[in-house]
């Protein structure tokens, strides 16, 4: 797992408007990466919403705030919508990002 205040590996990924982002659209600029399983599901939508709510805090450090996980763009637009997140989401739905960062585990329930 990558650790706080590296930089992150190169990545290209869908956001949940449907445009590409790359590691490049967050040059020069302090973000948090925070990383959810799923849309939708209570623990998710708690951080995500942990996240929301602490905007203030986060925006007046000029840091911004990107969510990933491995839903598509659309998932990611209804969740963005439904919940009014202001920031970014974005999808790896192959996993290949997540698994380079060394966040994929396999399920032991």
């Amino acid at each position: 797992m990558i650790e706080a205040g590296k930089k992150l590996p190169p990545f290209k990924l869908i956001g949940d408007d449907a445009k590409t982002y790359s590691s490049k659209d967050l040059a020069g600029q302090r973000a948090v990466l925070f990383i959810y399983p799923k849309d939708m599901t209570p623990g998710c939508t708690q951080e995500a919403c942990d996240f929301r709510d602490a905007l203030g805090r986060f925006s007046g450090k000029k840091v911004r705030i990107v969510g990933l996980s491995k839903l598509g763009p659309e998932s990611k637009r209804k969740f963005k919508d439904k919940h009014s997140l202001p920031f970014l989401l974005l999808s790896d739905p192959d996993q290949a990002y997540l698994k380079k960062l060394g966040v994929v585990r396999k399920k032991n329930m």
